[in-house]
């Protein structure tokens, strides 16, 4: 008879206290949950948008052919030209709406 002890691997994992197998996915007492809520009125370089503002929302070609999609305000769509240059945006998905609506937008996704 083989000398083995019979766990049950799936409780282990699952189990926050386990010193076992410590579950990767549960924070530690210094870490806090990043609430995704509080950068809700922000584009995608961080830039906080006014009503004001004109949101560019698209698509951009990677280098390896994959497409990635940007959501800017209109001072950094111009840094998105600058740095992935004009022939990597899809013109043809390109949507401009106004600050004001895309803020709505974000609004709604967060109640």
């Amino acid at each position: 008879m083989s000398d083995y002890i019979a766990t049950n691997y799936d409780n282990l994992l699952q189990d926050e206290t386990s010193h076992v197998m410590p579950n990767i996915h549960s924070l530690d007492d210094n870490e806090e949950e990043v609430d995704l809520s509080a950068h809700w009125n922000e584009d995608d370089n961080g830039t906080i948008v006014h009503e004001s503002d004109w949101m560019f929302i698209g698509y951009r070609e990677n280098k390896n052919g994959t497409l990635a999609k940007y959501v800017v305000q209109q001072d950094n769509f111009l840094l998105i030209v600058d740095e992935y240059g004009p022939k990597s945006l899809r013109m043809d998905t390109m949507k401009i709406i106004s600050g004001k609506e895309w803020l709505k937008q974000r609004q709604e996704e967060f109640k």
